[in-house]
């Protein structure tokens, strides 16, 4: 199959706004191979999000980001993986189950808080992005495994 049979077979298989946004970058790209390789990885990573969101029971891929962030945010490390409609691979089935297992309970509201203590002269970074963004991914997973413990004991009851 020519590249151009391939880069428009895959381009038919993603969403209509991504595949416009690829039509104008092909339009100016002077290496269609490249642009081809984009595309068939665009086409993998849309059917990787159907998939995730049909395994998982969300509406659509939104609600999947809301309750799945962390599962979400790494799916683009399967894309390695030979997944097409007919075969989709153990390791990204296991992949979002595994999300699924950890969805958050409803009607459960957990918050966590807690403060961190550093030496004087640390004080000024406690301010820096990576510092915030280090606490607030803390938080998260924290508030994840709390609400696993409680749903656990709660189907242990």
């Amino acid at each position: 199959m020519s590249i151009n049979q391939r880069l428009f077979k895959a381009i038919m298989s993603i969403p209509k706004e991504m595949a416009l946004c690829y039509l104008r970058k092909i339009a100016t790209s002077k290496d269609v191979g490249v642009m081809c390789a984009l595309v068939e990885k665009e086409k993998k990573r849309s059917l990787m999000k159907e998939i995730f969101v049909e395994r998982t029971g969300c509406k659509d891929w939104e609600e999947a980001e809301e309750v799945y962030e962390e599962y979400t945010e790494q799916i683009d490390q399967f894309l390695k993986l030979n997944i097409n409609r007919k075969t989709v691979p153990t390791e990204f089935i296991r992949y979002c189950d595994t999300a699924k297992e950890r969805r958050p309970l409803e009607g459960v509201d957990v918050q966590v808080d807690f403060t961190v203590q550093v030496n004087d002269s640390y004080r000024d970074l406690m301010s820096n992005s990576r510092i915030q963004s280090i606490i607030a991914s803390t938080k998260r997973k924290l508030s994840i495994h709390l609400e696993a413990a409680l749903k656990k004991l709660k189907t242990e009851e």
